[in-house]
């Protein structure tokens, strides 16, 4: 699967007053404990040791992420629980991607009003294999592809 999502948090990661530290799926949960029992805290925790990221967040760190009342509040005490955001620009803008929050987008936005979204779209052709892509006539492939994927 490789829908992009990885190189956009690297090219956003590079970009100035803005900080990615991996896929922390915090939004796709209803509240900051929720996160608790999923994959993605799993996954937090295993790389939470590492640098970077938002590695060498404490256990007294995560706790606090965890007992925030809003995923707004999560993110204000990421700010401080996070090495790596902490020795960030004041005012750097966080980024949390998941390829998993699309697909439940009306719920993501609700848990953070007004914050910015970036969506990604592939069209189905570019999901195949490359020999596979230059294999199918384009007529063929808007005709039995497109419309079995739109059903």
């Amino acid at each position: 699967r490789h829908d992009g999502t990885t190189i956009l948090s690297n090219l956003i990661q590079n970009a100035p007053g803005l900080y990615a530290g991996g896929e922390l799926g915090f939004l796709a949960f209803e509240t900051p404990d929720a996160w608790r029992d999923t994959p993605y805290f799993d996954q937090f925790l295993a790389a939470r040791r590492k640098p970077g990221g938002w590695g060498n967040v404490t256990d007294a760190g995560l706790e606090s992420l965890l007992a925030a009342e809003c995923h707004a509040d999560m993110y204000e005490r990421l700010t401080t629980a996070s090495p790596g955001l902490r020795a960030q620009p004041p005012g750097t803008l966080v980024l949390d991607k998941a390829p998993r929050y699309v697909c439940e987008l009306d719920d993501v936005m609700r848990r953070a009003p007004g914050i910015p979204v970036v969506v990604i779209h592939k069209g189905p052709r570019s999901t195949l294999p490359p020999g596979a892509r230059r294999a199918i006539d384009g007529e063929a492939f808007r005709r039995d592809v497109l419309v079995v994927s739109h059903e």
